[in-house]
C-alpha cells in the first residue's frame, strides 16, 4: 500500500469511527430518558435536588434585650434542604454586593460573619440566625445542602449561592461622608448621585428641642430642600430612626423640630433624591 492509499484509508477509517460513535449516542439517548442531564450533583439537571433557588433573604437589625446590636438573618425555607451556609461581608459606599463578594472570594476582603444552621423542623418556619454586628452596610448570601445521588454515589452536596443581598444596618458612618456639626451656623456639603448620603454627628443636651433647616438648589422652593432625612439616637441606631421625612417643602420658613434623646447624641442622615451633583446647606439651632 503506497503512502497515498494509506492516507486515504486512514481518513475513511476515522470518518467511519466517528459516524459509529454518533449512532451509538443516538441509540443510547433513545433508550434512556433525561440521559444528558441525569447528574443530580448538577443544579441545572432536571432531577437535581440542588436547583431550587433561595429567596426571601433579609437582614434586620435591632437592639436586643441586653442592649447589644444584633442582626437577625433569615431566608425562605427550602423543603429538601438539610442545612444552610451563609456568609456576610461588609460593603462600602455605592459598591454592589457582587463586587464585595468578588473580593471576599479572591481573598482581598475578609468575611464579617459566616455560619451553618440546621433545617427547621417546622416546614412553616424560616431558617434564621442571630449574630452581633456593627453599624454598616452588608452583603449576604446563602446556600443549602441536600442529599444527591449519581452513578452509585450518594452524598450531601451544596447548591449554588443565592443572589447576594445588600442591606444597610444602623448608620453606616464608615461608607458615607460624616461630619461633626454644631449649632448657629450654616454647614455646606454636597451629593454626587441619587442615593448618596451625608451623615452629621451632633451632640447636645438630652431632652432639648433642636431645629433643623436645609436649603439646596433642586427643591423648587425658595431656600428649600428635598432630600430624605432620618435622625437616629446614636447609641441605638439598630432600632431605626426616631424621626424620618421624605417631602419637598421650605425647611427654612418651616424647619424640622425634634427632641434630643436622653443621651444627647444623634446622627442626622441626609440622602439625595436627585441625580448627579447637588450642593446643600444644613443648620442646627
Amino acid at each position: 500500500m503506497n503512502d497515498m492509499n494509506r492516507e486515504i484509508y486512514k481518513t475513511l477509517r476515522s470518518r467511519i469511527v466517528r459516524g459509529l460513535g454518533i449512532v451509538g449516542v443516538l441509540l443510547l439517548s433513545s433508550c434512556g430518558e433525561n440521559l444528558v442531564f441525569s447528574n443530580e450533583f448538577d443544579p441545572e439537571a432536571d432531577n437535581s435536588p440542588l436547583g431550587i433557588p433561595i429567596t426571601g433573604v433579609y437582614a434586620y437589625g435591632f437592639v436586643d434585650g441586653f442592649g447589644a446590636n444584633t442582626v437577625d438573618l433569615g431566608w425562605d425555607r427550602v423543603d429538601n434542604a438539610l442545612s444552610y451556609d451563609y456568609e456576610v461581608v461588609q460593603v462600602y459606599g455605592d459598591e454592589t454586593a457582587e463586587q464585595a463578594f468578588a473580593e471576599a472570594d479572591n481573598g482581598t476582603r475578609g468575611l464579617s460573619l459566616s455560619n451553618t444552621v440546621a433545617q427547621p423542623a417546622d416546614p412553616l418556619t424560616m431558617p434564621t440566625d442571630q449574630q452581633p454586628a456593627d453599624d454598616g452596610t452588608y452583603a449576604m448570601r446563602v446556600r443549602y445542602y441536600a442529599t444527591a445521588s449519581n452513578a452509585g454515589v450518594t452524598a450531601q452536596a451544596a447548591s449554588p449561592w443565592s443572589t447576594p443581598f445588600r442591606q444597610e444596618l444602623g448608620v453606616d458612618i464608615y461608607s458615607w461622608g460624616t461630619w461633626g456639626i454644631g449649632t448657629g451656623e450654616w454647614f455646606s456639603a454636597g451629593f454626587q448621585f441619587r442615593g448618596d448620603k451625608r451623615i452629621f454627628d451632633f451632640t447636645g443636651t438630652g431632652g432639648t428641642v433642636v431645629t433643623l433647616q436645609m436649603r439646596d438648589e433642586w427643591s423648587g422652593y425658595p431656600d428649600g430642600a428635598d432630600p430624605i432625612i432620618a435622625i437616629y439616637d446614636a447609641t441605638r441606631t439598630f432600632d431605626g430612626p426616631f424621626y424620618f421625612e421624605y417631602a419637598s417643602y421650605d425647611k427654612t420658613v418651616s424647619p424640622i423640630s425634634f427632641s434630643m434623646p436622653a443621651n444627647g447624641w444623634v446622627f442626622i442622615v441626609v440622602e439625595s433624591d436627585n441625580p448627579d451633583t447637588t450642593f446643600f446647606e444644613i443648620r442646627l439651632d
